[in-house]
Parts: C-alpha cells; sequence; structure tokens
C-alpha cells in the first residue's frame, strides 16, 4: 500500500478467533486518537469497501475519517480486547496514545532476534519503509548501512511464516519520493523474491 491507511482494511480479514499481536515497524507512533464525533467504523464492512473508498470516506462532520495515524485506534475501538500487544519499533514520532487494555513495549531493530510473540496469538507485521529513512533538511536520507538493510531482509525471510498476516506501507512522502521508497523495498523483499515496480 501507499501509506498505512489500508492496514485496516486488511486486518479486517484476519481470523478474530484468538488474540493478536502487532509487531509494528514505523518511522511513527501511528498512534492518534479515533476521529471524535459519532464512532461510524462499527457500521462499516470494510470486506465490501474498495480501498480508494476508505481513503475518500469523510465523517459527517466534513473530515477524514480513516487516516494512516489512527488505523490502530480505530481497530482496537472495534475490536475492544482483541489486541493483546503491540510491539512498537519506530522512530518515536507522531503521536502516541495508550490503546486500552494493550499491552506495549518498545523495541528496536536491533534486538528483532530476541523478541518475543505471545505464542498463542494471532500475528501481524505492520511494516512502513519510511522506517529505514530519516528528514534531514528538506531532504529524507537512507539511515541504515546496505548491511543492516540486509540482516532486516534475511530476518524477515527466515521469519515471515510466523506471522498471519504481513502489511507493507511504501510511504513515498515519507521516504522522499516513489523511486526511494520502492528501491528500499526491493532491498528488503529481494530474499522473498518479490519485486515492486515503478
Amino acid at each position: 500500500m501507499d501509506n498505512h491507511l489500508a492496514a485496516i482494511w486488511c486486518w479486517e480479514k484476519i481470523t478474530k478467533t484468538r488474540p493478536l499481536s502487532i509487531l509494528h515497524i514505523d518511522a511513527h507512533y501511528d498512534l492518534a486518537h479515533s476521529p471524535p464525533g459519532e464512532f461510524m467504523y462499527q457500521n462499516i464492512d470494510l470486506n465490501r469497501t474498495l480501498i480508494t473508498e476508505i481513503e475518500s470516506f469523510k465523517h459527517q462532520m466534513g473530515y477524514n475519517y480513516f487516516r494512516w495515524d489512527n488505523y490502530i485506534h480505530l481497530f482496537n475501538d472495534k475490536y475492544p480486547k482483541l489486541i493483546d500487544e503491540l510491539i512498537a519499533i519506530t522512530h518515536r514520532l507522531g503521536g502516541l496514545t495508550k490503546l486500552h487494555e494493550v499491552q506495549m513495549r518498545e523495541s528496536d531493530i536491533w534486538r528483532l532476534n530476541s523478541l518475543y510473540l505471545e505464542a498463542q496469538n494471532t500475528k501481524i507485521l505492520n511494516l512502513d519503509i519510511d522506517y529505514f529513512f530519516m528528514k534531514s533538511a528538506n531532504n529524507y536520507l537512507p539511515i541504515f548501512s546496505e548491511q543492516t538493510i540486509m540482516l532486516f531482509a534475511h530476518w524477515l525471510s527466515k521469519n515471515k511464516d510466523k506471522f498471519n498476516q504481513i502489511t507493507i506501507a511504501l510511504s513515498p512522502e515519507c521516504c522522499g519520493s516513489w523511486e526511494n521508497s520502492i528501491d528500499m523495498a526491493n532491498k528488503i523483499l529481494k530474499p522473498l523474491e518479490i519485486i515492486i515496480g515503478i
């Protein structure tokens, strides 16, 4: 997806009979509050909604209802007690509000091999390519060495089957360009033999 706005559309398709663990790797927390006013998500069947409709869906008060930074709260509000744990590997950017009844831990990319996700839980890897970039002046620059990127790519290849779902946001606006974002994504996905075209 272009940004994490569509993650909630993907998450609707997972089985909801077991608690959920989310490993969130993103420059941002994506934990802004649910929008004020009437909670409309409970009446929206995202399995019957196109992703393009989610992007343009307006609250009756006139603002965009689904945003790249509130989808985790919306999902948790619709399915209370489903998300059991959220492990955040971020640059600590964006709003950070508490998820009701969710255990949240922070970690970093260097501790991926020692991370424990509750064994019996359904698991989602929620990856945003902007994690690999940092804004400097007016430019977005890669912040990890090629070796670190390859280590992450091999971790992903080795651990992909531990996750019930993997969502990947390209977020070109936070990587400097589509070219930067897709180039980085292709490096990360190379061991999986997945290629994203421009």
